[in-house]
């Protein structure tokens, strides 16, 4: 079950960042913006404010898929001499998130039905 629903034993809320080197601090200027123009938006429902909030989202989200697509191509250019990080890169941007593994087990479901 611990792997299913791991129990947390950690009291700490601070939240870890995911490792995003793309990521810079105009990008995270756009963020604040648009971030600012959702709270303007949730508490008056306008339509000039939505507007807005569309367009910064937009912003946000072009400029964030250019700093990636900027970051990778950099980095393949520069591993073009070394096939081991040119494949790790490739590998980074191919292979999906992992998900945990679950037995397909009647052992297992059994293990899940009997803990709730």
């Amino acid at each position: 079950m611990d792997t299913l629903a791991p129990a947390r034993i950690s009291a700490s809320r601070t939240r870890k960042k995911p490792n995003q080197p793309w990521f810079s601090q105009a990008l995270k200027i756009l963020q604040r913006k648009y971030r600012q123009k959702e709270r303007c938006w949730k508490l008056s429902f306008c339509e000039a404010e939505r507007v807005e909030l569309k367009l910064a989202l937009n912003i946000y989200k072009e400029a964030c898929r250019v700093a990636k697509s900027d970051y990778f191509t950099r980095k393949i250019s520069e591993a073009a001499n070394s096939s081991r990080e040119l494949f790790r890169t490739v590998n980074v941007l191919t292979t999906p998130l992992g998900t945990p593994k679950v037995e397909n087990s009647q052992d297992f479901c059994n293990k899940v039905a009997k803990f709730f």
